[in-house]
């Protein structure tokens, strides 16, 4: 069992080196030096931006095709302290979350340091939402997790994060939450070629696309006649309304 979880404190500002060690070829995230058995990723200025999960896994390949080893990964978790920046800073000032009947939801206002006390409040009407541990929940590696999404946890919201080195809290980003009746389903779908005759040497091409719900990650993998190797994107379906249409070409 190659799985391997923990986590590490580090203040921001110093280097942070982290190891992984195999008998098989190791894939990281990022890295700078890649060694016979291991990869070192290295961060020479990290900041609290920084702070997440870091993860490698071992790619097995046959021939000139590789494919990642999802059985085969080591994750740590660290955080870089920032007396300046409580929350994990985040470009998005504004974010959406839906909430649907049958899966969990997490408002992700995340921590530089999990000793960090936080309450999640909403803004109308005006109050400070229980954590009662079971239903409503809190993780620093993650954020507020709701188990049991309602209608009547819809609504603004946003954390507050309190120091001891700070004498004022800190506000972190705004969550608008949307109930979402339907469950949640598999994405939808489609392929298109701009031609379904092509003569020798003209260029065409060939459009997949799919319709899913917000938030989804989708993975492209492609198959055709000649094939050398596979073709594989990564998409992230963004926000900006109830379903999200991604394409690969």
């Amino acid at each position: 069992d190659y799985l391997i979880q923990w986590s590490t404190v580090v203040t921001s500002g110093r280097s942070c080196r982290t190891h992984c060690f195999s008998g098989y070829s190791i894939l990281c995230l990022c890295y700078i030096k890649q060694h016979e058995r291991y990869s070192q990723l290295i961060l020479t200025s990290p900041s609290a931006a920084d702070t997440g999960e870091y993860s490698c896994w071992v790619v097995l390949c046959d021939g000139e095709e590789c494919t990642k080893d999802g059985e085969s990964t080591s994750a740590t978790y660290i955080y870089f302290t920032d007396k300046d920046e409580l929350f994990v800073p985040s470009a998005i000032h504004f974010e959406i979350i839906y909430l649907r009947p049958d899966k969990p939801a997490t408002v992700p206002c995340r921590v530089t340091n999990p000793k960090i006390k936080v309450s999640l409040h909403r803004e109308v009407p005006a109050e400070e939402i229980a954590v009662d541990g079971t239903q409503i929940s809190y993780n620093p590696t993650k954020g507020f997790i709701i188990q049991n999404p309602s209608p009547e946890h819809k609504g603004a919201y946003y954390c507050k994060a309190n120091s001891t080195t700070k004498t004022t809290p800190q506000i972190s980003t705004k969550y608008q939450l949307l109930y979402v009746e339907v469950p949640s389903g598999p994405p939808l779908v489609t392929i298109e070629a701009s031609s379904n005759i092509v003569s020798g040497g003209d260029i065409f091409n060939v459009t997949c696309t799919v319709l899913g719900e917000p938030e989804m990650n989708v993975s492209f993998s492609w198959s055709y006649p000649g094939q050398v190797r596979r073709l594989q994107t990564n998409r992230h379906l963004g926000t900006g309304g109830d379903t999200r249409l991604d394409k690969a070409v």
